[in-house]
């Protein structure tokens, strides 16, 4: 399987593993990049592999022109990626005038429910996925995906709109944990395509205030975490984070999916000149 030879190219007994260290304001030793970090308890499924700092996480699935990065192996054991260059741009919704839109599906039955109107961010996804990555749909598995509309995003992330720089601690602030939400709009999904949250992209950075690490690009995109009033969070890359109105403009989209635990490993090193090869 993929997992198996991820760990025998890079296996993590020998790589380091250890809990992820705090992102400071400088760049990160040299020992602490090309590893994977274990952490035990660190989603709600068990034990999680985070991809950091590394350079061998490319993926590219079967003759899908295009690559993928690996974002962690999950406590379920699929393996959750995130698209390396943008498909393209979309607002995250057309309405703003509540802030139920927000949500990444909204007039929800009930709580946690994702089964209302959805959004135009999660109506662009899905029909992307249908358009391209149907042929390989028994590799994707259907997991976790937040839209944290609690009402504590902005108090955990410790958001700064200033012109300081925000960063902030892995092991502090973030979190692979949905928290519960009481509205009926957002919360946790189960999904075979979605959008990377605010606390990801966080825990992808070694050098908080560089937009050269982790998940980051010269350019913003969406990200799934609203923060308050009826703002989404994006990805900025000269301070982590920043927020924009849902509709305010159309924003780059880096879908993200999860590999099944047993998806077939083909070839590759995982490199950017080799990646692990997947297919059906």
């Amino acid at each position: 399987t993929l997992k198996e030879m991820i760990f025998a190219y890079y296996p993590p007994e020998s790589h380091g593993v250890a809990a992820i260290p705090p992102c400071t304001s400088s760049k990160w030793d040299d020992d602490y990049y090309n590893k994977i970090y274990k952490e035990s308890s660190g989603d709600a499924d068990g034990t999680v592999y985070h991809f950091i700092e590394t350079d061998f996480n490319y993926v590219k699935i079967g003759n899908l022109n295009m690559l993928w990065r690996i974002v962690r192996i999950n406590g379920t054991g699929t393996i959750r990626l995130i698209s390396d260059e943008k498909i393209g741009f979309s607002k995250f919704n057309d309405k703003t005038d509540d802030e139920k839109y927000t949500g990444y599906t909204y007039d929800n039955s009930a709580p946690n429910a994702g089964d209302g109107k959805p959004s135009t961010i999660k109506t662009y996804l899905e029909n992307w996925y249908k358009e391209n990555l149907n042929k390989y749909d028994k590799l994707i598995a259907t997991e976790r995906f937040c839209n944290d509309t609690s009402g504590r995003a902005e108090a955990r992330l410790e958001i700064q709109n200033s012109s300081s720089d925000s960063w902030y601690d892995h092991t502090t602030g973030t979190t692979l944990f949905c928290p519960n939400t009481t509205k009926t709009y957002g919360g946790e999904y189960k999904l075979k395509i979605g959008l990377l949250s605010a606390d990801e992209f966080m825990i992808s950075k070694t050098e908080c205030y560089s937009c050269s690490t982790g998940f980051s690009k010269n350019y913003g995109y969406m990200l799934g975490t609203p923060a308050s009033g009826n703002s989404i969070y994006t990805t900025l890359q000269t301070r982590g984070l920043a927020t924009n109105l849902i509709d305010e403009y159309y924003q780059a989209v880096h879908p993200v999916i999860n590999l099944k635990a047993d998806v077939k490993y083909i070839s590759g090193n995982g490199t950017i000149d080799n990646p692990f090869i997947v297919d059906i």
